[in-house]
């Protein structure tokens, strides 16, 4: 039977069945499952290695940071380094605590941080604010110190600034007790107590003819102390549940987020060759033993900031990386 002309028209306009719909229905739903699911890996893979990389760049900046200070703890100038008894340093403050001991130039405390990580005070002087001694001492020791007004940072120096005088031999730690001014005159009278700090000279006699012309040049430092330390940050609490909450702080100030545990261990110089003989918690050094600190061990570990998706409680995705790193206090006794 033959097909007139219509008829096969009519033939070749003809849709797809409703088995031919379903099947091709089927292919396009596994097809699009399978992209969906490519994007969602390639989606988790970019997170994953974002993740890692935010947590290795943090690490470096933290341990930069870290090893930054520690090497210059203890820093005394032209002296370079003391001993680990401390005998070239005088300090007339009567309160040595409040981080300005330069014999003991890192002070820990063991696991009183956000999840019991650990705190250190870091103490040096600073050598960027150094402004010369341009006139003798006096014979006893305990007269004004004369500078050179002309430098441009003797006009950061303020009354009770804790300051260090050092020369090549020796070192003394005492407070501004007068408001510098276009003399160069510096004073370190007692009586005198700082109102926010309640510092305070015990002593004016610094033992040593600090700017003498037969001595070694003197200049007079800032002292500086920081502290570090693990804590909530802006975002939320730090917790065991919330590691992406936690942040390591500088003096009270977030620097970085995401550290959630900082230990230190140090390593102290028992028999006085500036070698390390022992590495101990804070717990275990003595008040004597902190002097003899010449190197300290530094154990961080770092989680990534990023949230769970769905998540606003702080929780990531729980790939924490631990870093450390022992560093040398340069100016300890070498």
């Amino acid at each position: 039977m033959k097909l007139s002309l219509g008829q096969k028209q009519m033939s070749k306009n003809a849709g797809f069945s409703l088995i031919e719909l379903m099947v091709a229905m089927v292919l396009s739903i596994i097809l699009l499952a399978g992209v969906i699911d490519i994007y969602i890996n390639t989606k988790q893979t970019y997170n994953t290695q974002e993740g890692l990389s935010r947590i290795q760049e943090n690490a470096r900046f933290v341990m930069g940071r870290l090893t930054r200070e520690l090497s210059t703890a203890g820093y005394l100038g032209c002296l370079g380094s003391i001993d680990a008894e401390g005998e070239r340093v005088i300090n007339t403050l009567g309160d040595k605590t409040k981080g300005y001991d330069l014999e003991s130039p890192v002070i820990g405390k063991e696991g009183t941080g956000s999840g019991s990580s650990d705190e250190i005070t870091i103490i040096r002087a600073n050598g960027a604010s150094a402004v010369a001694v341009s006139k003798p001492l006096d014979s006893k020791f305990s007269g004004p110190l004369t500078l050179d007004f002309n430098d441009p940072d003797y006009s950061d120096l303020k009354q009770y600034d804790v300051v260090t005088v050092a020369d090549c031999e020796n070192v003394a730690t005492f407070m501004i007790t007068n408001a510098p001014g276009g003399d160069g005159v510096i004073e370190h009278a007692t009586g005198v107590t700082a109102p926010k700090t309640a510092q305070s000279n015990v002593t004016t006699d610094l033992e040593h003819p600090f700017g003498h012309n037969d001595k070694t040049p003197a200049t007079i430092l800032v002292n500086k102390a920081v502290t570090y330390s693990i804590g909530d940050s802006a975002a939320g609490t730090c917790s065991a549940a919330t590691p992406g909450f936690c942040a390591l702080f500088e003096n009270g100030t977030e620097l970085v987020e995401g550290v959630e545990d900082l230990q230190f261990e140090y390593g102290v110089d028992t028999n006085n060759d500036t070698d390390v003989d022992v590495y101990r918690d804070a717990s275990a050094v003595t008040t004597a033993d902190w002097a003899k600190v010449v190197s300290v061990r530094v154990t961080i570990r770092l989680n990534e900031v990023s949230r769970v998706p769905g998540s606003a409680s702080g929780i990531t995705s729980n790939n924490p990386k631990t870093y450390s790193s022992v560093v040398r206090l340069r100016s300890r006794g070498v």
